[in-house]
């Protein structure tokens, strides 16, 4: 059986690659923590490209700021990633918070990686704060980078060189 692979950005715990696996693993997934390919601390662009030679498919990163760096989500969408980032608010969660929205979120980014294959990067919300979180089962939002941005970023500069 193939399996699709899945990363987890460093900023979430690798404990949660042992809960994903257990629950969803059978299914033919494999989740893989970042920092078994790459050292700590390596930036996005650079992890990113190691993945794609592990033939990784989506991402998974708790790196809510990147809406705010678009220029760094260009190389997931470059390396063909689907990639789904939390809304504001992620670090603030426990750790039991985050791996209950993961699992709660895993099977509607399944469905919706099946129902929206292109690379794209998307945001997933979660309602409430630590100690009060709700489950959100809001549609996924597209993570919008203007077209500039992405045709002006280093890395596809440096491909037209």
């Amino acid at each position: 059986m193939t399996r699709t692979r899945v990363a987890l950005d460093s900023c979430l715990s690798e404990r949660l690659v042992e809960a994903l696996n257990s629950l969803y693993g059978h299914q033919g997934f494999e989740f893989l923590h970042v920092s078994k390919f790459v050292p700590a601390k390596t930036r996005d662009e650079h992890w990113a490209d190691v993945y794609a030679t592990f033939n990784g498919k989506i991402v998974i990163s708790g790196d809510c700021k990147i809406a705010y760096r678009p220029h760094e989500a260009v190389a997931f969408i470059d390396n063909g990633f689907v990639c789904f980032f939390p809304e504001k608010g992620w670090g603030q969660l426990r750790g039991h918070e985050q791996a209950a929205i993961l699992i709660h979120q895993w099977p509607r980014m399944v469905q919706w990686v099946r129902e929206n294959n292109a690379p794209c990067c998307w945001r997933f919300d979660f309602a409430g704060k630590s100690g009060g979180i709700r489950l959100s089962d809001e549609p996924f939002q597209r993570l919008e980078i203007p077209e500039e941005v992405l045709e002006t970023t280093p890395r596809r500069l440096a491909k037209r060189s």
